[in-house]
């Protein structure tokens, strides 16, 4: 016997990025293992190692941690991830009302039954080696993984020297009915290519087909928000928020934007007052158009903004020796053609950083931005895109 499991190392490495309290839910709701709490949180290196024993006890007779074990915790880690950048897929919908019903009342079984069935059409060589899992988070979205291993034996699996490398990995969001979400460096796998992918998606979600939309965060809530609830973005919000007033979301989203709110109302901050504000007309002013173009909420989070301009600029031409042309009604119209030229100046503005839209708002507010704010960043939170053409003529 091998003295080292690589699926056990894998294991661990995945596990050491959860925090302890995701590990006692991961280990109590997906693999029935639980732990004393009553005095205080263990150390997290503890009970990964108490974990790795028990997942070994209920992996009879081989007593080796199993791929599905490995897929649960990657899934439970994909869920917290912050520095994974999504990209947005939107499902065009056929006229079939009842396909729209069906990916809205989709369930895992269901769904890990689809993916099977598609991707062993794509790789049947494998089908064997096909592994999809599937959770679903608080929010009610459904996350897939899809392992293929397509350089290894059937028997791999209980194989000591598996090659985790050859495992390779693609993950889906489900935002139902209407967007799911993929993981960029998904689009750009050579083991698959994206038009496959696309048409083994819309089968997948019985959609006529899929469409990339220029839109991507590290995010998946402020993504949601951007795509389900992008005409309640800016000042609309408020009215959102009216709607779901009665809701258990109410407490969560007032308390986290209520020293936002007073700060945008005020342009104040409770930690230190200034003793004097001689320009508090102008600051007042800044601050009202600020709250009218984005509202009195934290705005969603994305990571770049790209304006694509194109400046465009009229060329004359001179034409020499005119005084020996004659000038018939064929020759003018050729002159009028050739006269101007217009020439288009390409360029690119790039917003880039942690959290775009609540720092060109800050800038807004601080007066490094003029306000109004400009045609341009007039609905950005709004049209639900990273990417924005702009002609200038």
């Amino acid at each position: 016997m091998s003295l080292r499991d690589p699926k056990k190392t894998k294991l661990r490495k995945i596990l050491n990025k959860l925090n302890i309290k995701d590990i006692l839910s991961l280990a109590s709701n997906e693999w029935e293992i639980e732990f004393n709490q009553k005095k205080k949180l263990p150390k997290k290196s503890i009970v990964i190692e108490r974990i790795l024993k028990q997942l070994q006890k209920q992996n009879e007779p081989d007593r080796l941690i199993t791929e599905e074990n490995i897929a649960f915790a990657d899934l439970k880690v994909l869920t917290i991830n912050k520095k994974l950048k999504w990209s947005c897929l939107k499902l065009c919908q056929s006229n079939n009302l009842k396909n729209s019903q069906d990916n809205n009342q989709i369930g895992l079984d269901q769904i890990n039954r689809r993916f099977y069935r598609e991707f062993s059409l794509i790789f049947p060589e494998s089908k064997e080696r096909i592994l999809i899992h599937s959770i679903i988070d608080e929010n009610s979205q459904i996350f897939v993984r899809v392992s293929l291993n397509l350089n290894s034996k059937s028997s791999m699996d209980n194989d000591r020297k598996t090659n985790m490398d050859n495992n390779i990995i693609f993950y889906y969001v489900c935002v139902l009915p209407s967007y799911i979400f993929v993981p960029s460096a998904t689009l750009k796998k050579r083991v698959i290519k994206q038009d496959t992918l696309f048409n083994l998606l819309e089968l997948v979600f019985n959609c006529t087909k899929i469409k990339k939309i220029d839109l991507e965060s590290n995010d998946l809530e402020s993504l949601r928000q951007l795509l389900l609830f992008k005409s309640s973005q800016g000042s609309y919000k408020k009215y959102q928020l009216q709607a779901i007033k009665n809701s258990k979301l109410k407490k969560k989203i007032l308390q986290s934007d209520q020293s936002q709110e007073l700060k945008e109302k005020t342009g104040f901050t409770t930690e230190k007052l200034p003793i004097v504000k001689e320009n508090l007309g102008v600051l007042k002013d800044r601050m009202e158009n600020v709250v009218k173009q984005f509202g009195q909420f934290k705005q969603p989070i994305i990571q770049n903004l790209q304006f694509d301009i194109k400046v465009r600029l009229q060329q004359e031409k001179n034409l020499n020796d005119s005084e020996n042309i004659d000038e018939d009604e064929e020759l003018v119209e050729n002159k009028n053609e050739n006269e101007n030229e217009n020439i288009d100046l390409p360029f690119q503005v790039k917003f880039c950083g942690p959290d775009v839209l609540n720092g060109i708002r800050d800038l807004g507010s601080k007066g490094i931005l003029s306000t109004p704010f400009p045609k341009s960043l007039k609905n950005i939170h709004s049209n639900s895109s990273n990417i924005y053409e702009i002609i200038l003529k």
